[in-house]
């Protein structure tokens, strides 16, 4: 009888365990091995987005700068056509230079811009007396105003011995429409 017993609890040891590997440890055991490959996942998402992060956070400190570019450009090249501020650069250049601007005629744009959303020339025509000195001084600093002037056609002629040299000078000045 003994060995009945014993080979009954050996079988009922052996039926436990199996059952308790089908049920509890082998479904954990799944659980466990996705959990992993889960968190596997996780990590390699998350050393991405670190590095994503880096890169950002690098692009950040660029955007002073390119505020400032962007800042810079709108002067050059404005929304509208103002003449104002453009005419009064063009005057404080003549003055720091002591050339004499005699006149100014702006010619209207001829229709729009070639290319939609590309800046429209804005021609004008300029006439300064002075010096040699002071007549390409002028023209240096128009070309370096915050306006963008592109000079277009310069001719000096001079007006005798004592008169001062005359510029005439062509120069096109731009402003966007898209930008406003």
């Amino acid at each position: 009888m003994n060995a009945k017993l014993v080979g009954s609890v050996a079988a009922v040891v052996v039926v436990a365990a199996v059952a308790w590997w089908l049920l509890l440890w082998r479904p954990v055991g799944h659980k466990v091995s996705a959990a992993r490959a889960s968190e596997t996942q996780a990590q390699a998402t998350l050393t991405a987005l670190r590095i994503t992060l880096t890169e950002l956070r690098l692009e950040e400190t660029k955007v002073p700068a390119e505020r400032r570019a962007l800042h810079q450009l709108q002067l050059a090249v404005p929304a509208s056509p103002e003449l104002g501020p453009a005419l009064s650069q063009l005057s404080g250049a003549a003055g720091a230079t002591g050339a004499v601007i005699s006149e100014i005629s702006p010619t209207p744009p001829s229709g729009s811009a070639t290319t939609p959303g590309a800046p429209v020339a804005l021609p004008l025509s300029m006439s300064v007396s002075g010096s040699y000195g002071q007549l390409t001084g002028f023209v240096q600093r128009v070309e370096s105003l915050p306006r963008l002037f592109v000079v277009s056609g310069l001719q000096f002629s001079t007006g005798g011995s004592k008169a001062p040299m005359q510029l005439s000078l062509q120069a096109d000045m731009f402003y966007d429409p898209a930008a406003g």
